[in-house]
């Protein structure tokens, strides 16, 4: 009996034997190749065989297979081996690993040596260093170093959580792509987009298609850009735009910084204020979102159109803050007839530099920050709150046994709180409590939003205070000491106690345009708490023929109509008769009052000059001038016309025929008409015309003011 004999016997001895030994067996090197390395080398299999009914080109491997095609390894639980093209499929427990850097697993694999392409299916995971990918199938291309999906999948990393329908990953490289549904992630922000690119070292996600970005905070959507997801960054292009409640950021490229809540805007930037109704332009805005301020330059331009006409505000540098204010609360006066209430929000004006060249060159720096600095004495934090809870304090004193000493000795001064825009302190009249109470949205070390100053953790449990004796000894107090009931403070009325207001600033070379008025100025400041818009360094108004000058002019607005305006120092008001005639009113002061946008009657006082020619009573043609010299003066108009004048106090005046008009007298040594100066659209807003230097007003001693800061704008 021989081998030859017994096929069958021959055929299981040598499966026997092959079991036995290790086996590393090549593939038959296809034509066209060269050297060992192209190999897929059979490294391990409990049991092999041959099957012509299963796959006459195939070995048939059982039972702890492993692998081995340059430094990949891959083990399964069974396989089909095709040595003739270099090729294998495995089955059952894949794994592959290339060194100790790359990492794939899944259930059926088919892997072409020649190629060097796996195909990987069902429960695949892919992992190196940086993140794991998941998906139900995976190609990885080794000559590319490229994985790829193309039935959704998951990649994920210690930031970040991405999904798409399609995807690709480098392992050299690490950079993602994901194209259709994508879904970026992050414990702060979800990413919504078509197409994404992500790099798991830099943890950049690279914006290449229309995409969402939402957070508890905002919302951001951009078709190109740039998120730094590790710094919380992101550089944006293609008019960007970044949303919040109540503000929109657009521009033709963003930057924006989630840790600090601040963004940039550049080139043709607008920023929309839906809860104010207004909007700010210009070729670069800055936007603080804690405290919502910001500030513009480069074609700047505030809109404001709160109340039917628009207004139209430019300057070089538009700044516009949002502050905070405790409410005056009201003052109880005791006295024998019970307690007497007032109420009143008090306001200073605010104050600019004595000269438009010293504005902070910080104001155009994109990087400028200042801190505010709040009181560091206690006790003038007690005034404001023993002021802010007074209101609500019941049996203040027993009203019959009370005498007109108790009743003086018992009166309340409140402290008045200043509205100045440049610098806010409040008196120390009274002693107080040594803990603080933030009174800015400037000043807040995290900087909430004003609508959030103070949360229950800022005020102090005060039920066991004990009260550090000060001048309102004596006098009924909320606070308990060791012999008064306790009470405890209304946290709400508190709250309710603060007032939110806004300033608009613009420096240098501002001109304001509405239908209905005009001006030009160096500088200025609306203060949204009392509505005044406060004009400095020769501004001029118009208000249809009528033009308005001086050193300093204050507008007080009321639903956004002027109401007065008051012009200080060198105060000059013309009335534009025809080419060549003009009434003319100079003084110290002016005040004007208007109604339904127009001048009604105007107040002049201290060294009044008048010229003013008169006409036939329903005629048009002038029968003579009037020049007068008085202390004071009120000037009546009707249908913007001078109806009448109302001299108080001695005066000197001269009644000149038309033909006998003097031509010296013709004009104030004062008077000029600016017609050329004057804004004639929105669209002029941009084109500055400034005054000759003979045209500008005398110089004067000025007081010094506080220069203007960007505390509360910058983080």
């Amino acid at each position: 009996m021989t081998l030859k004999t017994f096929p069958t016997l021959r055929s299981t001895l040598l499966a026997a034997l092959l079991s036995a030994i290790p086996l590393v067996v090549p593939a038959q090197q296809p034509e066209g190749t060269k050297g060992k390395t192209d190999y897929v080398y059979l490294l391990h299999a409990d049991e092999t065989r041959f099957d012509k009914a299963i796959n006459a080109d195939a070995q048939i491997l059982v039972g702890n297979v492993a692998f081995r095609h340059d430094s990949l390894y891959m083990y399964c639980d069974s396989a089909l081996f095709y040595q003739e093209t270099n090729s294998l499929d495995a089955y059952g427990n894949i794994h592959m690993n290339q060194g100790d850097t790359l990492f794939l697993d899944g259930e059926q694999l088919f892997y072409d040596g020649n190629a060097m392409l796996a195909k990987i299916r069902y429960n695949v995971c892919m992992q190196d260093p940086a993140m794991t990918l998941t998906t139900d199938s995976l190609n990885y291309d080794r000559t590319m170093h490229l994985g790829y999906y193309f039935d959704w999948g998951t990649l994920k990393d210690s930031l970040n959580t991405l999904t798409s329908e399609w995807g690709e990953y480098d392992t050299e490289s690490k950079d993602a792509v994901f194209n259709f549904n994508v879904t970026l992630t992050n414990k702060n922000f979800v990413l919504t987009s078509d197409t994404l690119g992500y790099n798991t070292g830099t943890r950049i996600a690279t914006i290449n298609g229309p995409s969402d970005i939402d957070s508890d905070e905002n919302h951001i959507y951009s078709t190109l850009g740039y998120y730094y997801t590790a710094q919380e960054q992101c550089r944006l292009f293609n008019r960007s735009v970044l949303t919040n409640d109540d503000n929109r950021l657009t521009g033709d490229s963003l930057y924006y910084d989630r840790n600090l809540h601040y963004g940039e805007g550049f080139h043709n930037v607008i920023l929309d204020d839906f809860k104010n109704n207004c909007r700010l332009n210009g070729d670069y805005i800055y936007y603080n979102e804690l405290n919502d301020s910001a500030y513009a330059t480069g074609r700047a331009l505030a809109t404001d159109y709160s109340r039917g006409d628009s207004l139209f505000i430019h300057g070089d540098t538009l700044r516009m803050t949002t502050h905070t204010k405790l409410r005056v609360p009201e003052k109880k006066e005791v006295g024998k007839k019970g307690p007497r209430k007032t109420s009143r929000i008090t306001s200073a004006e605010p104050s600019m530099p004595s000269d438009s060249t010293a504005v902070p060159a910080a104001l155009t720096d994109s990087l400028a920050a200042a801190a505010l600095t709040l009181p560091t004495d206690s006790t003038a934090i007690g005034d404001v709150l023993d002021d802010a809870f007074a209101a609500t304090e019941e049996g203040a004193a027993d009203e019959g046994a009370a005498d007109k000493d108790t009743a003086d000795e018992g009166t309340l001064t409140l402290p008045t709180i200043d509205t100045d825009s440049v610098q806010e302190t409040f008196p120390d009249t009274l002693s107080g409590y040594a803990f603080p109470l933030p009174m800015d949205s400037m000043a807040l070390a995290l900087g909430q939003r004003a609508d959030s100053l103070l949360l229950d953790a800022d005020i102090p449990d005060l039920s066991n205070a004990v009260r550090v004796p000060g001048p309102m000894d004596g006098y009924p107090s909320m606070f308990p000491d060791s012999t008064a009931a306790a009470t405890t403070p209304d946290v709400e009325s508190v709250l309710d106690s603060i007032i939110t207001y806004r300033l608009i600033e613009a420096f240098r070379k501002v001109r304001i345009y509405r239908s209905d008025m005009q001006a030009v100025c160096d500088s200025l400041i609306f203060n949204s708490l009392d509505s005044c818009l406060t004009m400095y360094y020769d501004p001029i108004i118009w208000n249809g023929n009528q033009q308005i000058l001086g050193e300093k002019i204050m507008i007080y607005l009321n639903d956004s109509t002027i109401e007065w305006a008051h012009i200080e120092n060198q105060a000059l008001m013309v009335e534009q008769l025809d080419t060549a005639h003009y009434n003319q009113i100079s003084g110290r002061d002016i005040k004007a009052y208007f109604r339904n946008g127009n001048i009604e009657h105007s107040d002049v006082e201290g060294n009044v000059e008048v010229v003013y020619y008169y006409r036939e009573e329903g005629d048009s043609i002038f029968v003579g001038m009037n020049t007068t010299e008085a202390s004071l003066l009120t000037a009546f108009l009707v249908d913007k016309q001078v109806e009448k004048l109302l001299i108080t106090g001695k005066s000197n005046g001269v009644f000149y025929p038309m033909d006998q008009i003097p031509p010296e007298k013709r004009k104030l040594s004062s008077f000029a008409w600016f017609a050329h100066i004057r804004p004639l659209s929105q669209y002029d807003l941009f084109y500055w015309r400034g005054k000759t230097s003979e045209q500008k007003l005398k110089k004067t001693n000025r007081s010094a003011i506080p220069l203007p800061t960007l505390e509360g704008l910058k983080p």
